[in-house]
């Protein structure tokens, strides 16, 4: 299934670290982005995309949410330690 979309165009000056030097490269952005001295504005201009037509959003959905579950699991594992290093200094304190 072929797509039309609005697309903005920019340069953007950037460091390449292969060559030690600044260089301008394109940018396409899907909406309008704030310019300024290291992202110019060129133009807007239509494009079109191709979708397959058996493309399904659901697999991308579910790896994004795994993603999401797992980083929420590591922060509140990372929590309960904390909690439970400062409940283990707070007991450890003997008062006179």
């Amino acid at each position: 299934m072929k797509k039309a979309i609005k697309q903005y165009v920019y340069m953007s000056q950037r460091w390449n670290i292969e060559t030690h030097a600044s260089e301008w490269v394109p940018e396409v952005w899907s909406f309008k982005v704030d310019a300024g001295e290291y992202r110019v504005f060129v133009s807007e201009q239509m494009g079109e995309i191709d979708i397959p037509d058996n493309w399904d959003p659901v697999p991308g959905q579910v790896a994004a949410l795994e993603e999401e579950k797992r980083t929420a699991l590591t922060e509140y594992q990372k929590r309960v330690e904390q909690i439970n290093r400062q409940l283990s200094n707070l007991q450890a304190i003997e008062y006179s």
